[in-house]
């Protein structure tokens, strides 16, 4: 047994040898004791005595007696706050509370600035894809979007924004089955065309030949642009379709018979004619000054020998895609 006195009280304790080099509690006051190491293994009879200046790990307070909460918080933290424990480096940061002061709020202030920026990007990227989806989609349908100029708005007499001038006009219309996908725009563009001369200006509407019938109208030579001719066109050229293998020289011979001030040449096969094409109408024209003008349909390219053709009679070329065709037949 290992004797010792109490630091507080001075009683005298016997404490077994498995205590040596721990502590202990006083039985009489509450004081935590420390047990001398040095004890162990010493004999039961022997004592060791532990004076008043040595110092107690917790010293109970009397005058909390009876005040005590029963769970023995209370005598932990003594025994902490005597120990000298409390002002070490054991308190862990993870415990220590975050500040709320302004440092605080900035924090926060950025982090939310930072998350809405990433959400702004990630729409906008998702807005982009949407829109190259589309587009791809489009292109694969057949359906993409035409590439080529835009056809300003006319407010005079005009065929998809190509001015029309002169007292009469022919169109030469191309009904190959080429133009099968954009034939009824064509027409309905033409007839809009019409309706933009006014009564006071003549026209006539010829076919490219594609070994059926000569169609058109009117057969014979030009008519006034009035209401009651225009519905009368509009009957005669509605049954007509798209087929078969086209050629522009019957029609473009029947046309300078009748000398027009303007020739108009709308086909959706431009890129596959060449010069050859090109120097045969012009030899039919020959010392004519009937101007022409001509239009590449659809979303084909552009047509070199369409465009020679307008530039040496003093017309006009324009490549009209898909959209604007339409929107022009249906404006």
């Amino acid at each position: 047994m290992i004797r010792i006195a109490c630091t507080n009280c001075k009683t005298v304790l016997s404490i077994d040898d498995a205590f040596a080099g721990g502590v202990c509690r006083c039985q009489h006051c509450g004081t935590i004791q420390t047990v001398p190491a040095k004890a162990r293994g010493a004999a039961a009879a022997s004592t060791t005595t532990v004076t008043a200046g040595s110092k107690a790990l917790f010293q109970h307070n009397p005058k909390s007696d009876g005040a005590s909460s029963g769970t023995g918080l209370d005598e932990l933290a003594g025994i902490v706050a005597s120990s000298g424990l409390s002002g070490s480096g054991l308190r862990s940061r993870r415990l220590t509370t975050p500040a709320s002061g302004p440092g605080s709020r900035r924090n926060l202030a950025a982090i939310f600035i930072t998350v809405a920026a990433v959400i702004v990007v990630l729409l906008g990227v998702i807005a982009w894809l949407s829109m190259h989806h589309g587009t791809a989609n489009a292109s694969a349908n057949g359906s993409a979007p035409s590439l080529l100029p835009t056809a300003p708005i006319a407010t005079g007499p005009n065929f998809c924004g190509v001015s029309i001038t002169g007292s009469s006009v022919i169109y030469l219309l191309d009904r190959g089955s080429g133009n099968r996908e954009i034939f009824a725009a064509m027409t309905d563009a033409t007839l809009k065309s019409i309706t933009s001369l006014g009564p006071d200006r003549k026209f006539q509407i010829l076919f490219w030949s594609n070994g059926s019938d000569e169609a058109g109208y009117p057969q014979g030579s030009t008519t006034y642009a009035t209401t009651e001719n225009i519905e009368a066109a509009k009957l005669a050229i509605r049954d007509i379709s798209a087929f078969g293998a086209s050629d522009i020289k019957s029609a473009m011979q029947k046309a300078l018979s009748n000398s027009p001030d303007v020739i108009v040449i709308a086909t959706a096969k431009g890129p596959l004619l060449d010069d050859s094409w090109t120097s045969d109408l012009l030899n039919m024209r020959g010392s004519s000054s009937t101007k022409i003008d001509t239009l590449s349909l659809g979303s084909a390219s552009s047509s070199e020998a369409l465009k020679n053709l307008a530039t040496k009679t003093g017309g006009e070329y324009r490549e009209v895609g898909d959209a604007d065709l339409r929107s022009f037949a249906g404006s």
